[in-house]
């Protein structure tokens, strides 16, 4: 059995939510696709606007390569407002001491 199970006994999920819920279900969705759709957008935009009118592909895997690069430094290295001018997801720094050995 879960660990989560007997806190989640007390709560009653059904497919068919009280008519009074739904205005509020409704909205709580309506918000967060609004959301999402923003934050597509938003990366819709970065994506041609840095990377897509400032490079010619001359072959599929240039442009593989090149987009993975930039997909790499967007999710790791670059600045998001949304986040406070912070990283998304830094990439660990590893001392030259503390790497394990290469076989």
């Amino acid at each position: 059995m879960s660990t989560f199970a007997p806190a989640l006994a007390e709560f009653t999920i059904t497919a068919h939510p009280p008519d009074s819920l739904k205005p509020v279900i409704d909205e709580a969705v309506a918000d967060c696709l609004g959301r999402i759709l923003i934050g597509l957008e938003s990366f819709n935009g970065r994506f041609r606007d840095e990377l897509l009118n400032g490079e010619i592909f001359y072959t599929l895997k240039e442009a593989q390569v090149v987009i993975e690069q930039w997909r790499k430094h967007y999710n790791t290295k670059r600045s998001h407002s949304a986040l406070g001018y912070r990283s998304p997801a830094p990439e660990p720094i590893i001392k030259m001491d503390q790497r394990p050995p290469t076989p």
